[in-house]
């Protein structure tokens, strides 16, 4: 079976088991960090799917690195995901459960892409302004490269807006190789 087969099956079983269990909204947070600690991590992903470590040790892991309890309810998604030999679906399964998420609060997922640091009142700043110009709700990750020399690059629900000058030298560069074939 296909890997995003899969994980969309245990993200969607998880996220009806927290909405009938009138849990959705206490574990969302726990998700969404554990999806941020990951994704700054990629060894952690590595850890996880690692057949030498018990659940245990994995789930101790995450509690410090956490510096506090894992939701119990993805404690039982992970001790699942252990039992079937598809801890390294984690990953998968939280980012489509998010997205289901969202779609089901009518939020838009929004990433800004920077090419330098903010101070957290300019941070708070730019997601006000970047939830009323989409005149929606927005859940907004703000990440910073460096490579982008300058302006942004704005990913709304998987649809990418390129505002950085990385952006638009790449765009002249695929214009030229275009006109020499």
């Amino acid at each position: 079976m296909e890997t995003g087969a899969i994980a969309s099956r245990y993200a969607i079983s998880f996220y009806e088991y927290l909405l009938s269990s009138k849990e959705l909204e206490r574990v969302y947070p726990h998700v969404k960090k554990l999806i941020n600690l990951l994704r700054l991590h990629p060894e952690l992903r590595i850890a996880l799917s690692d057949n030498s470590l018990s659940i245990e040790e994995k789930i101790n892991l995450l509690n410090n690195l956490f510096k506090e309890p894992i939701h119990t309810a993805l404690k039982n998604l992970m001790s699942l995901l252990e039992r079937r030999d598809r801890l390294e679906y984690l990953f998968q399964v939280l980012l489509i459960f998010r997205k289901k998420y969202l779609e089901s609060k009518s939020i838009l997922d929004v990433e800004l892409e920077l090419p330098f640091e903010l101070e957290s009142e300019s941070l708070a700043s730019v997601k006000n302004k970047v939830s009323n110009a989409l005149n929606s709700s927005c859940e907004i990750e703000i990440r910073f490269k460096p490579d982008l020399v300058a302006g942004y690059a704005l990913l709304i629900n998987g649809k990418i807006y390129d505002s950085s000058v990385k952006g638009q030298l790449s765009e002249i560069k695929k214009s030229l190789l275009k006109k020499k074939i």
